[in-house]
């Protein structure tokens, strides 16, 4: 997974593991912060989440996930 973020004449980038960042556990706390909402997932929705994540990864390799500019001149892009 890359991040990389852009702003006038700064530029950052930030590159980790996909599965590092998607596995169970990140995942599980991800839903906890989300409050009750992030409960309401069956059991095994997270272990499928986590799998899907990491075909579309395997099978095409780069994905863009998010890109998105403001008006001022931002830009962030994160890629699978």
């Amino acid at each position: 997974m890359k991040i990389r973020i852009t702003e006038g004449g700064h530029d950052f980038g930030l590159a980790l593991p996909t599965r590092l960042v998607c596995n169970g556990f990140v995942i599980r706390m991800a839903l906890q912060c989300a409050g009750p909402e992030g409960r309401k997932l069956p059991p095994g929705a997270v272990k499928k989440i986590v799998a899907e994540v990491n075909r579309v990864k395997r099978k095409y390799g780069h994905w863009d996930l998010v890109e998105v500019q403001s008006a001022d001149g931002e830009h962030v892009k994160i890629t699978l």
